[in-house]
């Protein structure tokens, strides 16, 4: 059965909605998911072993949402995402530091990325990123202002609310 359909200029985008599920027990699929563009996992109960097994059956995303998801890491998974437009990682027990930057700036496609309301470590420079046009890093606990991000070649939104600069 297929999913719910929205047509665009690139041709379809098929979503799945996980939100708020235990995963962490996810059976393995032998299911070909690779039509599916947006999967939102939003608060769902899931560690680094499931998602990755997870992910791996989503190799065309575009978007990917894990949203108050509690990682504490990001997965190797994400990095395997080439074709990811969309990362929302808002509320991940994440630190932003410069390995977790060096990471996501290696994802080719990426367009719009949230990382508010995580942790915050030390960030020299970016590289790569050159798509991104939206970044959040609302919440976090900002010393100075981020001259990493101010860099970013393409961005064109930098939400920084709340995020204590004077």
């Amino acid at each position: 059965r297929q999913l719910p359909a929205e047509r665009t200029a690139q041709g379809y985008n098929y979503y799945i909605n996980l939100t708020y599920s235990p995963l962490l027990d996810f059976p393995a699929l032998n299911a070909d998911l690779s039509f599916v563009t947006h999967l939102n996992l939003t608060g769902s109960t899931v560690d680094a072993t499931a998602l990755n097994r997870l992910l791996a059956i989503f190799p065309q995303l575009r978007s990917l949402t894990l949203r108050e998801c509690a990682l504490g890491q990001l997965p190797e998974a994400v990095d395997r995402l080439t074709q990811l437009t969309e990362l929302d990682l808002t509320l991940c027990d994440l630190t932003l530091d410069q390995a977790l930057i060096d990471r996501l700036g290696r994802l080719p496609n990426l367009a719009v990325l949230s990382v508010s309301g995580n942790n915050l470590g030390p960030i020299a420079t970016s590289s790569g990123f050159d798509r991104l046009q939206q970044l959040n890093l609302a919440g976090l606990a900002l010393p100075h202002w981020p001259l990493w991000a101010s860099r970013l070649p393409s961005l064109r939104t930098l939400n920084l609310y709340n995020t204590r600069l004077r």
